[in-house]
């Protein structure tokens, strides 16, 4: 019951943990190659937050929005 409930959590901590190991990976490699890592996790990032804020707006009324 408590590793269902921390799942989800636990799967974001080591999966940022990856992102940082794979970025600096990517930076000892080549340094553009590392900025072209950051680029990549904001854009990951920033598609993932507007699918949830539309995900989230459609299961609110308006008025619960503000």
């Amino acid at each position: 019951m408590i590793l269902q409930i921390l799942f989800i959590p636990l799967m974001m901590i080591l999966s940022g943990i990856i992102a940082v190991v794979l970025t600096l990976f990517a930076f000892s490699y080549h340094p553009l190659i590392g900025l072209a890592a950051i680029v990549g996790w904001a854009i990951l990032i920033t598609a993932v937050g507007k699918w949830e804020w539309r995900r989230i707006g459609k299961e609110m009324d308006f008025d619960d929005r503000r």
